[in-house]
């Protein structure tokens, strides 16, 4: 049996970073967004912390394939 875990884009078996790169590869030009939110321990701020990292990890991981395909 598989186990499966929830977790932040920069913690799982993928490589989210090298994914974008690829999508920006192939010319997808749609939506990247995240699915759910993880509970991060000592966060008070009701999620909001974790979706906050989560779309700047996303503009990054963009920022740096846009980086990657234009070098």
């Amino acid at each position: 049996r598989l186990h499966y875990a929830e977790v932040a884009p920069d913690e799982g078996e993928a490589d989210f970073t090298r994914a974008v790169l690829v999508l920006a590869q192939h010319g997808y030009d749609g939506h990247i967004t995240p699915d759910h939110m993880v509970n991060a321990k000592g966060d008070t701020t009701g999620g909001q912390a974790y979706w906050a990292f989560v779309y700047g990890y996303i503009a990054a991981s963009i920022k740096a394939a846009e980086r990657q395909l234009n070098s």
